[in-house]
């Protein structure tokens, strides 16, 4: 049985922060609810295991779900997101931008809202 915990009665306002906007955030629950506006709750429910993100298109959020170790071409991924880093502890997801070269990384168990996924161009799961 799938022990599912919520992050009730909050609200996470989308922002948007410079650079590639990935900061650490740990402690976030596998499922969680996540809203751009009052009137949008979504429930996010990311496997142990997998690296997931969300992001905002024509105001729905889109959710992707990683598991196996590979590089992620990003097209059109621009403005405000989410993701949940449930890989193995320690593993490593790296970030890159335009000219290829790192602009962050997550190391798992990470839980990072408000990111900005314009800057990122591509990111490698493992």
């Amino acid at each position: 049985m799938k022990l599912r915990r919520m992050l009730a009665g909050v609200l996470v306002a989308v922002g948007l922060l410079g650079g590639a906007g990935l900061s650490s955030a740990t402690g976030a629950p596998k499922s969680t609810q996540f809203g751009a506006s009052p009137a949008m709750y979504v429930d996010w429910d990311c496997p142990d295991g997998y690296f997931c993100t969300a992001r905002l298109v024509n105001g729905k959020v889109v959710f992707s779900k990683y598991y196996y170790c590979q590089r992620i071409y990003l097209t059109n991924w621009i403005g405000s997101g989410w993701i949940l880093n449930w890989q193995t502890p320690g593993t490593v997801t790296t970030f890159y931008g335009k000219d290829g070269k790192p602009l962050s990384t997550s190391v798992a168990k990470h839980w990072q809202r408000d990111i900005d996924w314009t800057p990122v161009w591509s990111f490698q799961v493992c």
